[in-house]
């Protein structure tokens, strides 16, 4: 929460582990989560977060998780934090 820096590095330590783990569609999403959130970008999180799902439901745990993560993008989008 807030931790990009350690997100980012987790996200890299994992692809060191699982030499496959780059190329499936939950690191695309992870690595598109997380380059949202560093721009600042609510509109492409959305989106990425949409071709996701349209593949792969989200179960009720993971969407909370990442509504979570919208709503404080868009609390720094506007200002509030």
């Amino acid at each position: 929460m807030g931790d990009l820096v350690t997100c980012n590095r987790l996200l890299t330590t994992f692809a060191q582990k699982d030499v496959t783990f780059p190329s499936t569609r939950e690191y695309k999403l992870a690595a598109a989560v997380m380059d949202a959130c560093e721009q600042g970008d609510v509109d492409a999180f959305t989106q990425s977060v949409f071709e996701y799902d349209q593949l792969t439901k989200l179960d009720n745990c993971k969407t909370g998780i990442l509504l979570r993560i919208k709503k404080g993008l868009e609390m720094e989008q506007d200002g509030l934090t």
